[in-house]
């Protein structure tokens, strides 16, 4: 019979798992509307894109079969953007996408904690 503890670690995994899924279809849609025109782009922009979107994306496919790896990414990714926006800013990123799309990433590594927690109980 499953402990409470691996209940919540499998709560974590299926929230994490359709989570990433969502938000990588609507990255997505939302990159693809907009296209790929890196012509006329500052480095800083390229440099920018590198860490959200596509940071974002790696670290919640590496999230499904490893998730502390996988959820560090993500969420190490959305910290350097949003460092690098406010260089260049001079304002703390407005609008929910900025802070719900890496969510995902704090499940993963979440479930990633639950899982060496419970296997360090087992022991």
């Amino acid at each position: 019979m499953a402990t409470n503890a691996e209940k919540f670690r499998n709560f974590l995994e299926i929230a994490a798992r359709l989570s990433s899924v969502a938000v990588i279809i609507l990255i997505t849609a939302l990159t693809a509307d907009r296209g790929l025109r890196f012509e006329g782009m500052s480095a800083m922009a390229i440099v920018m894109f590198i860490f959200f979107p596509v940071g974002i994306v790696v670290g919640m496919v590496l999230g499904w079969t490893r998730p502390i790896l996988g959820g560090s990414i993500t969420i190490i990714c959305a910290l350097i953007y949003y460092t690098l926006y406010i260089i260049q800013n001079g304002v703390i990123p407005l609008g929910e996408t900025f802070y719900v799309f890496p969510a995902p990433g704090g499940a993963f590594l979440l479930k990633g904690i639950a899982d060496v927690m419970i296997s360090n109980q087992s022991k």
